[in-house]
């Protein structure tokens, strides 16, 4: 009776943990770890920015209303905005909500973070929250740089 009590404590906490999980962040078609760094190197010299896109999937079986929130780590001088549905000014650090279907993957390019240094040397690090709005503690994370 006691392993049948463990067994049923253990997979209702693997199956939550598993669950609790409704999105993914993916660049150039790779899963990226939640919190992980990524480098943006592409200075678009055209715009005088650094572009950095992703993409975000749906993997939970059920509609989600995605928001999009951003952290500044370090950012030298410059202009610093995102884009997800469309793009916010410099002193926006919420985004509103994105519609994002069960099983769906957000457009490409329809999340991307901008960076226009004063110098193209210059590197920001910012941290982007992605979150369903009914479940904000339910989040992936990834650091642009």
């Amino acid at each position: 009776m006691i392993k049948k009590s463990i067994f049923t404590f253990v997979f209702t906490a693997l199956v939550a943990c598993v669950s609790a999980q409704s999105l993914q962040l993916e660049w150039e078609g790779e899963v990226r770890a939640d919190g992980q760094t990524v480098y943006c190197n592409d200075f678009n010299s055209d715009y005088g920015e650094y572009i950095q896109e992703m993409q975000l999937r749906n993997i939970s079986g059920a509609d989600l209303n995605v928001i999009i929130e951003r952290e500044i780590i370090d950012a030298p001088e410059g202009s610093l905005y995102f884009c997800w549905g469309m793009c916010f000014a410099p002193f926006v650090n919420v985004s509103g909500s994105v519609a994002l279907a069960a099983g769906a993957v957000s457009a490409p390019g329809g999340f991307a973070s901008h960076f226009m240094p004063t110098s193209p040397t210059d590197k920001a690090f910012v941290k982007y929250y992605a979150y369903d709005d009914r479940h904000p503690d339910e989040r992936v994370s990834v650091i642009i740089a």
